[in-house]
């Protein structure tokens, strides 16, 4: 298993694994803006973009620990 890095865009198919809705309600933006972090179209450089990435990232990776 590749670890994820906060400053990379997450592939396609661990994005998957994440349900960005939640993400979006837990941190009160929309899902579409979740998209672009983990997408990478937009970069994780303010403290809630930092912890919607953080937080995919140890979603994914708990997921994958299964």
């Amino acid at each position: 298993m590749n670890a994820l890095d906060i400053t990379e865009p997450i592939p396609k198919e661990k994005r998957k694994l994440v349900n960005t809705e939640k993400l979006a309600i837990e941190y009160e933006v929309s899902r579409e803006y979740v998209d672009m972090i983990m997408r990478g179209d937009r970069d994780p450089n303010t403290p809630k973009a930092k912890a919607i990435k953080e937080k995919a990232i140890k979603i994914i990776e708990a997921i994958e620990s299964l």
